[in-house]
């Protein structure tokens, strides 16, 4: 929780004593949160929202990323498709145990515009995600998140986190790390969801 401790006859207006914070740093006189967003000339001091924890049968939450190839994928162009997302680091064990799946996952499945891969980064920017996948010969698609702001719409901790959801971006199914998916399983969950996808349209 974020905090504000008001300094007496502050009256928030250019004050010379508190010294406003107007960059998350941290006023040396009021004490204004170190953690906060922004601090609205010592009046306001945001909480940060909680985090998601989407589970099996919630609906996947609103999000925004760009891939590396450029595309841009948001929950709405994921209705009407049978998806997985995945929440990875590449510093992360179990996560570097899943890659060779998601990418036997990725070049079975690429060519179906019924299914969608989505992999997003956990606070590590291109710099060091396409250098990992360059090095091990990765090619499916991922997006490079430099901060948790993504991540943090699904989940408070743990990658790898594997959502399988069907056209209407309801989990189906969910991995974390204990134990990690396999290629036997999410084959045969994303069958089964495009077999029922198909019998729909």
């Amino acid at each position: 929780m974020c905090s504000l401790l008001f300094v007496m006859g502050c009256d928030g207006e250019d004050c010379e004593v508190c010294k406003p914070c107007k960059e998350c740093e941290k006023c040396e006189k009021c004490e204004t949160c170190e953690e906060c967003e922004k601090c609205e000339k010592c009046e306001v001091c945001p909480e940060k929202p909680e985090p998601g924890n989407i589970q099996v049968g919630d609906t996947l939450p609103n999000f925004s990323v760009k891939l590396n190839n450029g595309e841009l994928i948001n929950r709405k162009s994921l209705e009407k498709k049978v998806s997985i997302t995945l929440l990875f680091s590449v510093t992360c064990p179990d996560c570097k145990r899943l890659f060779p799946s998601i990418e036997k996952i990725y070049n079975e499945y690429k060519d179906n515009d019924k299914f969608v891969l989505l992999t997003i980064s956990r606070e590590e920017g291109e710099d060091m995600v396409g250098k990992f996948m360059k090095d091990n010969n990765y090619t499916f698609p991922y997006s490079p998140q430099e901060t948790r702001d993504v991540y943090s719409l699904f989940a408070p901790s743990i990658v790898p986190r594997v959502y399988i959801s069907n056209w209407d971006c309801i989990v189906q199914e969910m991995y974390i790390d204990d134990p990690i998916a396999t290629y036997e399983e999410l084959k045969s969950q994303i069958d089964d969801l495009l077999e029922i996808l198909c019998c729909k349209l």
